[in-house]
């Protein structure tokens, strides 16, 4: 079943009412996998990450059947049940052409963990080498995938970015959020001492 708050920014509408960019061309399919804490603590990120896509043309959909990506079980060792969720995960977006992930650790899991999950078994090491190769994260999708350099979005302020340890050594993205951040009119992007240092979130990453 789809959550409320995206069930409602999933109804598809006329791009012409909505300011959604029209595109002469063929719209890339992406289907979007909504992280727990998104889903739980963060919906207003998801609704933005919904309008993004769809303003940049970009045929979205939401595979109800999608769950947790098993992170949290595959750190803390419990990997026979991390293996049962990247199942799901696999069946879930086995026809999908993009995967995109708002989160440099789920988008990790999948892309690049996936894989040492399945490494004794040959058969869902194949497919889940195939899936990976769909996974995307929200401004690597942006970014390396449509080709965008401007979002269409406006602020008025001064902000830092600190990159996830995920997103930045294990799917090695590194300029591409700090490049849309930077072509934000109205922002001001100041540089964070110690960016690259660990946040500490959990203590399960450490």
């Amino acid at each position: 079943m789809l959550p409320s708050w995206l069930s409602a920014n999933l109804t598809r509408a006329d791009p012409a009412q909505t300011g959604e960019r029209l595109s002469s061309n063929q719209p890339p399919k992406a289907d979007l996998f909504v992280t727990c804490i998104i889903d739980q603590l963060y919906p207003q990120v998801g609704v933005s990450v919904v309008k993004v896509l769809r303003r940049l043309g970009v045929d979205l959909d939401f595979p109800e059947d999608q769950t947790c990506c098993g992170q949290p079980l595959y750190n803390s060792g419990y990997t026979k049940k991390a293996r049962s969720l990247a199942r799901r995960v696999l069946d879930t977006f086995s026809d999908s052409q993009y995967v995109v992930v708002p989160s440099g650790s789920c988008s990790a899991m999948m892309k690049v963990f996936y894989l040492d999950l399945f490494r004794d078994d040959p058969e869902m090491l194949k497919k889940a080498e195939l899936f990976s190769s769909k996974v995307y994260e929200f401004s690597q999708f942006l970014t390396n995938v449509l080709g965008v350099e401007d979002t269409g979005s406006t602020y008025t302020g001064t902000a830092t970015y600190h990159p996830s340890c995920h997103l930045l050594r294990e799917m090695e993205v590194r300029d591409e959020p700090k490049s849309l951040l930077n072509s934000v009119p109205g922002l001001e992007m100041k540089d964070l001492p110690g960016a690259e240092t660990c946040c500490g979130f959990g203590g399960a990453f450490s």
